[in-house]
């Protein structure tokens, strides 16, 4: 477990090491609407977070979650989404 958490510790380390390739929001700030989704797309808020969040600072979704894209893309929302399942894997 402690090797774990110092795996943790190391990458979020490496993440503030990236200047302007990464920035870290607080999901907090993103409840509110979170629910609000959750409940108008009937998907978990913990996924709608992620959506509330692209839409707000306005990026791409970045998502693996095909139920997800397909809300997303159904809603009435502004986003653009990028799908994780159709991105080329280089080996």
């Amino acid at each position: 477990m402690r090797s774990e958490i110092c795996g943790v510790m190391d990458q979020i380390e490496a993440l503030h090491r990236l200047p302007n390739a990464v920035e870290l929001i607080r999901s907090a700030d993103f409840l509110g609407e979170a629910i609000y989704l959750a409940v108008e797309l009937e998907h978990p808020v913990y996924d709608c977070v992620y959506l509330a969040a692209a839409t707000a600072i306005r990026i791409p979704l970045v998502t693996a979650d095909s139920r997800l894209r397909d809300q997303a893309i159904e809603s009435t929302l502004d986003i653009d989404v990028i799908d994780l399942n159709s991105v080329p894997v280089h080996q």
